[in-house]
């Protein structure tokens, strides 16, 4: 299962967490840290050269970018 965005979630410089939201091509899994879920296949993922997508207020909701994520 391979990661096919992320997007920060909250606003990474008003939040001392990186909360992200990680979509998989059947999966969506929320990570803040070291030891939670998807945090090290995000770390992995940001290393080979991806960016996590900048948080944006207001964004998509959570389905609506998921949809358009997984139909890109």
């Amino acid at each position: 299962m391979s990661i096919l965005n992320a997007r920060y979630i909250m606003d990474p410089s008003a939040d001392p967490r990186a909360h992200v939201e990680i979509v998989y091509s059947n999966d969506v899994k929320y990570a803040g840290g070291t030891g939670e879920d998807g945090w090290d296949e995000l770390q992995a993922w940001v290393s080979a050269g991806n960016t996590i997508v900048a948080y944006e207020d207001p964004r998509d909701t959570t389905p609506v970018w998921v949809a358009s994520v997984r139909d890109s």
